[in-house]
């Protein structure tokens, strides 16, 4: 008899019995488990491309605090967004340290999923050499499809991976295509792609291109996207033709096509600022309650350190009457930590103390990043320690950055290390990495990573900096 099922064709016939002698089978188990054997080879193929575990780069990003994060839920684009049966993208945009990462592992744990949809996503990494390729990101999206429903590998896929099976992992438009043709088969698929800023810039390109094409015509598909990016110019300008191609294909008035389109993080009018500023104020609340038990801090305190870390919040118009928001849940996350972490503030605190701490607090993410680094015990160390994690491809785990860190000139091969170190060791030295780094690292699972994005950007700035200094220096003293 012949079969259909998931996309499948073929030929499956029962044992047959005649005169009572003779058995005939026309191996369908075998076409079956034959079937089941390419999907299992093409899913181990997916897995070793994307080389990451997207479930851990999702939650390696802070829960976010209740009350938190529902002006972006609530907005009626995005609810009409969410409930729409047609396909849609999504482009949340907004400044570093504005929460776009922590908005995302919300959205994929706790809002999209809804009986019979699949989720999947990504988060691009620009400081690790493969989370930030576009390859990598499709890879990790498709073996997740897959994953929840392989019936969707189909004999399209599976043909045409055996066919290039070699270029097949490596080809952005091989697995382009096999996501269109999983889509065509699938129910309902939500994809989340956060920091598309970070990927690198051709597959950055490639990406936008197809999802300029899958958008700029109808659908059939049922499938949306929600990308999360700073809103930088190369972005901006290659998303704007999305607008209007969409307009061409629709017929909407192009009013309505932004809207439908496009949501910025840090707000579309004063409305939204106002109520991203009281979420602001509510993630302080927390973290201020959080700190409290360690700080020994009584009700009074507490609300003193809060009101004075929301009076630094307050909005007010910039130069040509726009009201504007300079602080973000990163730099409260900074400055709080600075305080917790600091014993000559932390030490005896009170109401005094509190006026004078919160009267010096860094103004800018940059300003905070410059105080973790002066209060580094061993300076030098710290800057030899954040030279690593910065030129890093990948993060290291500790038994590879205490290579690196004691690798001297005179070593001459890998032997001559004293490599040879325990676990009691390994913690030791990961303590010794917090310390001198403070907050501008994190040890997850015992590997290195920086605390943001927005900390590479800055080591990277102030080593070219002090580079143009000693130029200059050098300049001076040769006159």
């Amino acid at each position: 008899m012949f079969y259909n099922q998931g996309g499948q064709t073929g030929f499956q016939a029962e044992t047959v019995n005649t005169n009572g002698n003779t058995n005939f089978n026309f191996g369908g188990s075998e076409l079956l488990e034959s079937l089941e054997s390419k999907r299992k080879k093409l899913l181990r193929t997916l897995y070793k491309l994307s080389k990451t575990e997207y479930e851990n780069q999702k939650n390696q990003n802070p829960v976010r605090v209740p009350g938190t994060c529902e002006w972006f839920t609530n907005h009626q684009i995005f609810q009409d967004w969410k409930s729409s049966p047609s396909s849609k993208m999504l482009w949340v945009s907004a400044d570093p340290g504005s929460g776009k990462s922590v908005l995302a592992r919300y959205l994929i744990d706790s809002v999209l999923s809804t009986p019979g949809s699949t989720i999947c996503y990504f988060f691009f990494k620009e400081d690790l050499e493969e989370q930030k390729k576009a390859t990598t990101a499709l890879s990790s999206i498709l073996f997740q499809l897959f994953t929840a429903n392989r019936s969707l590998i189909c004999d399209k896929i599976l043909d045409r991976y055996e066919i290039v099976e070699e270029s097949f992992s490596s080809s952005f438009h091989e697995l382009w295509r096999a996501f269109l043709i999983a889509a065509s088969n699938a129910d309902k698929i939500v994809c989340v792609l956060d920091a598309l800023d970070e990927c690198n810039s051709s597959d950055k390109s490639q990406l936008i291109t197809k999802l300029k094409e899958l958008y700029g015509k109808p659908t059939d598909l049922n499938l949306k996207f929600l990308v999360t990016s700073r809103p930088t110019r190369d972005i901006v300008h290659a998303l704007r033709p999305v607008r209007e191609v969409l307009h061409e294909a629709t017929g909407q008035q192009p009013l309505e096509v932004p809207e439908s389109l496009l949501i910025h993080l840090n707000g579309d009018g004063d409305e939204e600022k106002e109520k991203i500023a009281r979420e602001i104020n509510t993630f302080i609340d927390a973290r201020v309650h959080e700190i409290s038990t360690k700080l020994q801090l009584g009700d009074n305190e507490c609300n003193l350190l809060s009101e004075r870390l929301k009076n630094t919040q307050k909005l007010h118009p910039n130069n040509s009457g726009e009201i504007t928001q300079n602080r973000t849940y990163l730099w409260v996350h900074l400055v709080l930590d600075l305080i917790e972490k600091d014993p000559n503030k932390n030490i005896g605190i009170n109401k005094d103390k509190i006026d004078k701490i919160t009267s010096q607090l860094p103004k800018t993410i940059d300003e905070a990043y410059e105080k973790i680094l002066s209060r580094s015990c061993k300076h030098e160390e710290a800057k030899r320690l954040l030279q690593i994690v910065v030129a890093a491809s990948r993060s290291l785990n500790l038994e590879e950055m205490y290579v690196a860190f004691t690798l001297k000139e005179s070593h001459r091969s890998y032997d001559s290390l004293d490599t040879k170190f325990n676990s009691k060791e390994m913690e030791r030295f990961g303590n010794d990495v917090r310390d001198r780094c403070g907050l501008f690292v994190r040890i997850v699972d015992s590997k290195i990573y920086l605390i943001h994005q927005t900390a590479k950007e800055f080591l990277i700035q102030r080593e070219e900096e002090e580079k143009e200094k000693k130029k200059r220096n050098r300049r001076r003293r040769d006159k």
